[in-house]
């Protein structure tokens, strides 16, 4: 038998790349806090301010309440892959590489102080890399002196309980601190709902965290067949059991809601707020997977939803415990989960025909929704302005610029095959006349398209907009009705129609690209405003 001696040091570098965020590092932080029986964690990232520099985090401190640990069991939790024994049925830990590699991967010392629960002394361990990287041996100091800091951090959380502080902060790919401690704040709101709701107090920066399910089942109180979208409804009267691992009797369960239809508040002028409040965004639909009442995966598809308007108001909850992990590949970071294929069959035969009805919900709360009145008013000025604007054809080489109405109407027959709306679509048009028309949505998420009608007696370019696309929800739901930026903002996507529809009928082989970078720029656009811009409707 062969003795090989562990390269320590490479064996570490890996364990702190593995994959971990700030935002993830920190609430395997909380979740420890959480195992521990804490009802107060609080969390305090030291900013180091600079006039000419960005600013910088140089220590993360969390720091709770719970039954706190012996000098044993500091030097257990700073071991790699802590022993399976000491961690209990509701654990939230897996692994035994949790504070070690969460901790390494933020920065180059972590240093754990506890106290448990009717003990006299408090005690401090310190792992540090650049101990390690020196003697080339995983050390832990296991009778570390406390500090001023400590001290000051011991006055906050009380008699008893377990600091954790992460000093020597690695500056790589940092993000700024603000965007950080505000995103920290809404992903901690939402893994940990449960048991902020249960009483749990998470504290980021002096601000408590306030919790956020994402199915908002407090308030689903009516079943799905009295959907009316002005309210939350469930799919089950009560939470579905479906087997994970027949020969192990493991179980994983399901629930399912459907939410509210935004634009159905909007002659109340409520549609922002509803969008805010149940994050109606294509990023959220889908399944929250959860692990002892902690969320693991979030908006999940699993192959029976698609980032989809019409899929807009589906969210569903999995939930499993620890008797299940040998049942699911969960990852490390507690990030990934991959259902055995027995499973997931069942899972999509129980939901296939909820997702569906949940499409079905959300198209009849369209057809219901009664907006051909606003539409009117906040495009009619643009109408009445844009009324005899017509196409022009323009020859740049020749310089020669004559209007394209005569081949738009010699070809409007095949034009209008071209372009016609989809039929699905085309049921929920408002009835609107004008060149800037307003439609609950449009096919691939566009949030414009051309198209031919008579206007006037003439046969005229006109542009629809789709009011269920975030651009139009996020710029032209806020704008004043008529407002020159209403009318300028109808003009370019007038023109825009205009421009294309007078090429396309000379060039009709240039439709797919048209049709490919209206799709792209819907797509791009969503993606912006989803993700870049506030949801700060004020």
């Amino acid at each position: 038998m062969i003795q090989l001696e562990t390269p320590t040091v490479r064996l570490l570098e890996a364990v702190r790349s593995l994959g971990y965020t700030p935002v993830t590092a920190i609430m395997d932080f909380i979740d420890n806090s959480i195992e521990a029986k804490s009802n107060r964690v609080v969390v305090d990232l030291q900013i180091k301010q600079s006039g000419t520099r960005r600013d910088q985090i140089v220590a993360i401190t969390i720091s709770d309440n719970g039954i706190g640990m012996t000098r044993e069991g500091l030097i257990n939790a700073l071991t790699l892959g802590s022993p399976d024994s000491r961690y209990s049925e509701r654990s939230l830990s897996k692994f035994g590489f949790g504070l070690k590699s969460a901790g390494l991967s933020q920065a180059d010392c972590v240093e754990v102080i506890s106290r448990p629960h009717g003990h006299n002394e408090w005690n401090k361990c310190v792992l540090d890399w650049d101990v390690v990287v020196k003697k080339g041996q995983y050390v832990i100091d296991d009778n570390a002196q406390l500090s001023e800091a400590d001290m000051a951090a011991i006055d906050v959380i009380g008699s008893h309980g377990t600091i954790v502080r992460l000093t020597r902060v690695r500056q790589v790919n940092a993000p700024s601190p603000q965007k950080l401690i505000n995103t920290l704040r809404d992903q901690v709101g939402l893994t940990y709902h449960r048991f902020i709701s249960k009483g749990t107090n998470i504290v980021i920066n002096k601000e408590s965290v306030e919790a956020y399910d994402p199915l908002f089942l407090n308030e689903a109180n009516k079943m799905f067949t009295e959907y009316d979208g002005r309210e939350v409804v469930k799919f089950f009267d009560e939470p579905q059991k479906l087997p994970l691992n027949p020969d192990a009797g493991t179980t994983m369960t399901v629930m399912a809601v459907n939410l509210p239809y935004p634009p159905g508040f909007q002659s109340e002028g409520k549609q922002p707020e509803i969008n805010k409040r149940y994050r109606m965004k294509l990023a959220n639909i889908g399944f929250y997977l959860y692990r002892n009442d902690r969320l693991i995966l979030a908006s999940e598809l699993l192959d029976m939803a698609r980032r989809d308007q019409d899929y807009m108001a589906f969210r569903a909850s999995i939930d499993f415990d620890s008797a299940s992990d040998l049942d699911i590949n969960l990852n490390v970071a507690k990030s990934k989960v991959v259902l055995p294929d027995y499973a997931y069959d069942g899972l999509k035969e129980l939901m296939a025909t909820i997702v569906n009805k949940s499409k079905s919900l959300w198209g009849e709360a369209a057809n219901k929704q009664k907006t051909g009145t606003s539409s009117e008013n906040t495009h009619k000025r643009s109408n009445d302005l844009l009324n005899k604007v017509q196409p022009l054809d323009i020859d740049i080489d020749a310089g020669d610029v004559r209007p394209a109405e005569p081949e738009l109407h010699k070809r409007a027959d095949v034009l209008k095959k071209m372009y016609g709306l989809d039929p699905k679509f085309a049921r929920r048009l408002i009835p609107q006349s004008g060149r800037v028309r307003v439609i609950e949505e449009l096919e691939n998420l566009n949030l414009w398209k051309p198209d031919l009608d008579t206007v006037d007696g003439k046969t005229s370019v006109i542009v629809y907009l789709s009011r269920s696309h975030p651009f139009y929800q996020y710029l032209y739901d806020r704008l004043e009705p008529g407002s020159d930026a209403v009318v300028s903002l109808d003009a370019l996507f007038l023109n825009m129609a205009m421009a294309e529809m007078s090429i396309v009928a000379s060039a009709d082989n240039l439709v797919t690209a048209f049709a490919k970078l209206r799709n792209r720029t819907g797509y791009q656009l969503s993606d912006f405003i989803e993700s870049k811009l506030p949801d700060d409707t004020d």
